[in-house]
């Protein structure tokens, strides 16, 4: 049973690059699966009852200030600086982008309806339309000329842009102005 207190508990040298969070993450995993035996009646006690958490570093994120913002936005690719301003402003993924239609936007509301999906779920959440937000589609729209179902956000083909396609240009972006990925910023 020493074996598995974290105070004894001696990695291999390819373990040892890996975070503290993610042994904990792994243990956490070993534990609910006695635990779940357990449970079952499979066995009588959990081995994985005295393994502790080990401590992990705070996050280690950026803020973004108003001159990184503008800096990023700049950097981006004139086709890209609406779906920056969307993700950057609302908060939402670019695979949510992605699929939004006019058919999505609620002028009259302003409401935006954006799709998600996540294990094969289709998931519907309706956001509030800020004046900046109701500004970008206000312009896009004016040179629409297709269908309420066609996507916003299409390449000079009239093809949905990729969410990662947007992922990797501002990614570039954040990358020319300091940043390893849009992940190491809040």
């Amino acid at each position: 049973q020493n074996w598995l207190l974290s105070d004894h508990l001696e990695l291999d040298e390819p373990f040892k690059k890996l975070s503290n969070a993610t042994v904990n993450r792994w243990f956490n995993t070993y534990k609910h699966f006695f635990n779940t035996t357990v449970q079952w009646g499979m066995i009588p006690i959990s081995p994985a009852r005295f393994v502790k958490k080990l401590q992990e570093s705070p996050s280690q994120k950026k803020r973004w200030t108003d001159a990184d913002v503008s800096e990023v936005r700049n950097s981006c690719p004139e086709w890209c600086k609406d779906i920056f301003d969307l993700v950057y402003l609302l908060g939402i993924r670019p695979s949510s982008i992605e699929r939004l239609k006019w058919s999505d936007i609620n002028f009259e509301n302003n409401l935006i309806k954006i799709t998600s999906i996540k294990c094969q779920r289709v998931n519907y959440v309706s956001v509030p339309m800020i004046d900046i937000v109701k500004d970008i589609f206000l312009r896009r729209k004016n040179g629409f000329l297709g269908f309420p179902d066609n996507h916003i956000f299409v390449d000079k083909n009239n093809m949905p842009i990729r969410a990662a396609t947007m992922c990797k240009a501002i990614s570039r972006s954040i990358y020319i102005n300091g940043g390893s990925s849009y992940r190491d910023w809040e």
